[in-house]
């Protein structure tokens, strides 16, 4: 075991910088030895430095001019360069001068120090740890504070550490960059997939490289003539800089030449925006490890999504290809929200599997040697997936001094894959498990059963490093030797900066070692108990917000989901706050969802209690996120379980199992009548029949559940007020939509009262403001909003003034999104459009971060209805094609009709009358299936504007009188319009 992380070598001229990096270093808990560089007694100082590079793992070398370097003694440069060819000794050269030639040396690692300390401290620090390459590329930081004067964005922009791969092997993906980049019709989004170690982020190097002018100039000569030159190159890497909100402010300042501190969600909207109005054309934007921000849950529908709205949606519109943009992408995971733009604005390059050339070459760098007869062979045993032949280089080069025909010693692995290509790994990982020492394996097994990146704090306190010796199981020292001996093996991977670095698993190899664990339901268990003692040090009881600590809480549930104890994970959902925190407070839509489907396939259907229902949680997140249909019918499965319970109760049995039930239990308190539980569910069956346009299957199903032997009133304080729940609302609403006026507004007023009823104590249960009745609240944005659109538009207004949006967007952001909704509907339909923008903004921006798709869609439809107003018609095109294939991708029926009826709006602005037809005659097929008859009356009468433009006078006069028809019953206030159209279409047919 190495006795110090570092040795340096220095000059006494370099003394005080030398202890200033020591000490900066020693409080990261590293041990580094000092020996300063004594040229009058070599003999004596050679035998020093003997002894002690033999108990350290690196050297670090100050160079400074070339005259005056300890590297010019030739007695320690080959005493370095032996160890390092054994590899014995990481070499570590810190440039301070710019005079310096560099040592020609292919083991070593360079850093370049330019006068900022702490970059060079942390370069130091990653280059003897090895969780990144050591060359580092300093540039110009953009703050947070403006700069003086006139701004000029730059022409190119690079973030992060970027070290072309020595002796690159041109492949064939990398004339599909060429061709994407100069090819002139596609504008959008290629991304490179693939395992990790398969050469993306190399190959998107060694392209940049080939650009003019492009930001990686230093290291390699570009192709000139051959590539277009861009206008602009913004390069990020998400393995050294993984935080969104930076990357979001610092893309908008290089494009806008503003600098902002705003939160991403509200800073991507009007970036959005500005690509829109102002093109850059000729941009490349190119992100390198997008998987760091991707999901990796095993779960099928997850797998991939971008974590972060925002990131989200700034990459599906450029995706849309309709900008002067061009975005290349790296990344272990495919982009499943990019599906609907494939081979128009999105394309895809495998790079899992090398050519043969390609997969020879990689072998040949890792030093396997052989014929040609024994790597073919070697080939075909393990395929030539890069992951897999990396490990393999691995092992053949450690184990069997690089023989390629030694591949076939390796015995067969574990039968528990079936797939050919997983077999061939596992078969590598199998004998690399036998090989590693004890400690090593520990901390592969840790952070194969931790799943997600995992930061080197959490593994120090994990590990107890932090502890006396009594009771830490592996110190600072040790955990950093075996963090980067299993980085050198290529078995994990590390990220971030000082106090950032984080240390990950390719998927592959976290299966391998997590399945290797002995007792899976012990080591969950015990991971469980340490998760929660290292909870309990980092907050208190109250419900978390802080992302680190949901992530512990997430990682705790899942243990305790699948150890001895899973009712535990129950409890640990509801003490992170359930549904109320995650998606109330914080809208954590795709947190929630996770841990609910963790919930329900570990706890299983029988934990749907009264206190914590996973299965009608995990129903509400996927209704938030877009997936209305798949919440119906597990909502659906789930009232039909409620009445297979309820059953078992017998009022005339005092020994009936009904405590614990939440159904029985509740027909017993109600006297057998329908529970409150029950009737949050039907409610929840409701909101996603809404959605979805079934609105006469929803008015009936609330019918039912207000009928006199259902009991909404247990106890005097009915749960169902946690989820701001009121079936007379959401009857109202349907009727509304029905076209049924007296029905709807009665409902609404009984929503009122309905209300009123019970007392604010949801503020209370949140521990939120005391005062605010946020249960009050839920239903009165539909009727504003309903009122408006019959004209009441001070009414409407009304209905709102008292809310307390500001409160409402700290502690439920959603309903201060709809609120702010419904002000914009008003608004606009009184004509006072310069408000209607500002109001939609954070709505929108919240939904985009979010993930809430029917605020998303909604809010993009108000804007739309601006930007047309505004006659903007290239903004309202490109809009409407997000709205429609939002609402199609998430079965939002209503307001897909809404949104084609805008659509027809436009065509007829642009004369594009035949189009136009097109589009009403779907949009009232849709509302004429849903009974939607608002839709109804506003497909008519586009129809009826677009046959008339065509000179059909008969087929225009008669979709007007049906429009005239259907707009007076239901007292639709633009009746006026139809009757001004039927008297023009009166006059033509008097012609």
């Amino acid at each position: 075991m190495y006795d110090s992380d570092a040795c340096f070598i220095y000059l006494p001229s370099l003394i005080p910088i030398v202890e200033q990096i020591t000490d900066q270093l020693v409080s990261a808990h590293l041990k580094i030895d000092r020996i300063e560089w004594d040229t009058t007694k070599p003999a004596t100082f050679l035998d020093h430095l003997a002894y002690v590079l033999n108990h350290t793992s690196a050297a670090v070398i100050f160079l400074e001019q070339a005259a005056s370097s300890p590297w010019i003694d030739t007695s320690l440069r080959d005493e370095l360069l032996g160890r390092a060819t054994a590899k014995t000794l990481r070499l570590i050269f810190v440039v301070s001068s710019p005079n310096v030639e560099w040592p020609l040396i292919s083991n070593g690692h360079f850093i370049e120090y330019q006068g900022n300390q702490d970059r060079l401290v942390q370069a130091i620090e990653a280059a003897i740890l090895g969780y990144s390459p050591a060359q580092v590329i300093y540039r110009p930081v953009i703050t947070d504070e403006p700069a003086e004067g006139s701004f000029e964005p730059p022409s190119n922009s690079l973030s992060g550490i970027f070290l072309p791969t020595s002796n690159f092997e041109p492949r064939p993906e990398l004339d599909d960059l060429r061709d994407f980049w100069g090819d002139k019709t596609r504008h959008g989004v290629l991304a490179l997939v693939g395992m990790g170690g398969s050469g993306k982020t190399a190959l998107l190097i060694r392209f940049l490289q080939e650009l003019p002018d492009n930001p990686l100039t230093d290291f390699a000569a570009t192709r000139e003539g051959d590539l277009p030159p861009p206008q602009g190159i913004f390069v990020w890497s998400f393995y050294d800089q993984p935080n969104i909100e930076y990357f979001i402010r610092v893309l908008y300042t290089f494009l806008t030449g503003d600098s902002t501190t705003d939160i991403a969600r509200d800073v991507v909207y009007r970036l959005i925006h500005h690509m829109e109005a102002k093109p850059p054309n000729a941009l490349l934007i190119a992100l390198d490890g997008l998987e760091i921000v991707q999901e990796s849950s095993d779960l099928r529908d997850d797998f991939g999504l971008l974590r972060d709205s925002s990131l989200r949606h700034l990459v599906r519109r450029i995706a849309q290809g309709d900008l002067p943009i061009k975005m290349i992408i790296t990344s272990r995971y495919p982009l499943p929200e990019l599906q609907p733009f494939v081979s128009n604005g999105y394309w895809e390059i495998n790079t899992n599997e090398l050519d043969h050339g390609s997969a020879r070459q990689l072998l040949h760098h890792r030093g396997i040697t052989g014929t040609d007869d024994e790597l073919d062979r070697l080939l075909d045993a393990y395929g030539r997936h890069p992951l897999t032949l990396q490990l393999l280089g691995q092992v053949l080069y450690e184990f069997f001094n690089g023989r390629a025909a030694a591949g076939e010693l390796l015995p067969d692995g574990p039968d528990f894959v079936a797939e050919k290509q997983a077999a061939q790994l596992v078969r590598v990982l199998a004998y690399i498990q036998t090989k590693l020492p004890q400690e090593e394996l520990t901390i592969l097994q840790v952070l194969s059963v931790l799943r997600g990146p995992v930061s080197y704090e959490v593994l120090a306190q994990y590990f107890g490093a932090n502890q006396n010796e009594s009771t830490r199981v592996i110190d600072h020292r040790t955990l950093r030797i075996c963090l980067t001996r299993l980085h050198e093996r290529g078995l994990i991977s590390f990220y971030g900066t000082q106090g950032e670095i984080v240390c990950t698993l390719h998927p592959a190899i976290r299966d391998y070692f997590y399945r290797g664990l002995s007792d899976e339901k012990t080591v969950h268990a015990e991971r469980h108990t340490q998760l929660l003692t290292l909870l309990e040090r980092s907050t208190k009881m109250e419900r978390p917000t802080v992302s680190s600590v949901l992530d512990i809480y997430e990682d705790m549930i899942y243990h305790a989901a699948h150890s001895h104890d899973p009712s535990q994970a129950l409890y640990l959902y509801e003490r992170l706050g359930g549904y109320q925190n995650l998606a109330w407070r914080l809208g954590d839509y795709q947190r929630g969802r996770r841990i609910t489907e963790t919930l329900v396939q570990a706890l299983g259907v029988d934990f749907a209690n009264v206190r914590t229902s996973p299965i009608h949680e995990n129903s509400l997140y996927l209704l938030d996120l877009g997936q209305p249909y798949l919440a119906e019918q597990r909502t659906r499965a789930l009232i039909a379980h409620c009445e297979q319970l309820a059953a078992t109760y017998d009022p005339d049995d005092p020994h009936s199992d009904w405590w614990g039930n939440p159904f029985a239990a509740g027909r017993r308190m109600g006297g057998g009548r329908f529970g409150m539980y029950e009737g949050i569910l039907w409610q929840t069956l409701a909101d996603t029949l809404l959605v979805q346009g079934w609105l006469e299957e929803a008015r009936d199903l609330m019918n039912e559940a207000l009928a006199p032997d259902h009991n909404w009133q247990i106890g005097g304080n009915p749960i169902e007020r946690h989820s701001g729940s009121n079936p007379y609302a959401r009857r109202g609403l349907a009727h509304f939509w029905l076209g049924n006026i007296p029905e709807a507004l009665e409902d609404f007023n009984a929503a009122d009262t309905f209300a009123k009823n019970y007392t604010p104590s949801v503020a209370r249960d949140l521990r939120l403001w005391p005062d605010i009745p946020l249960d009050q609240w839920h239903h009165l944005s539909f009727h504003a909003v309903a009122l408006a659109r019959l004209g009441y538009l001070q009414a409407a207004q009304k209905r709102l003034r008292d809310i307390e949006v500001s409160y409402l967007w700290q502690y439920r952001p959603f309903l201060a999104a709809l609120y702010e909704l419904a002000i914009a509907e008003i608004a606009l339909l009184k004509g006072q459009a310069a408000e209607v923008g500002h109001l939609i903004e954070k709505a929108l921006g919240w939904a985009m971060q979010s993930g809430h798709q029917y605020v998303y869609a909604k809010a993009l439809l108000i804007q739309a209805r601006l930007l047309l107003d505004k006659a903007q018609l290239e903004q309202t095109h490109a809009l409407l094609e997000e709205i429609l294939a939002t609402c199609r991708t998430a079965h939002f029926r209503l307001l897909e009709v809404d949104g084609l009826v805008l659509a027809v709006h436009l065509a007829l602005q642009t004369e594009c009358y035949e189009q136009a037809e097109l589009m009403a005659n779907e949009a009232l097929e849709i509302s004429t299936r849903c009974g939607y008859r608002w839709g109804m009356g506003d497909a008519t009468y586009g129809l009826a504007k677009s046959v008339y433009l065509q000179g059909q006078i008969n087929r225009a006069l008669e979709y007007a009188r049906q429009s005239l028809d259907l707009r007076f019953a239901i007292r639709d206030p633009r009746v006026s319009h139809t009757q001004i159209l039927i008297q023009k279409i009166g006059q033509q047919t008097k012609h």
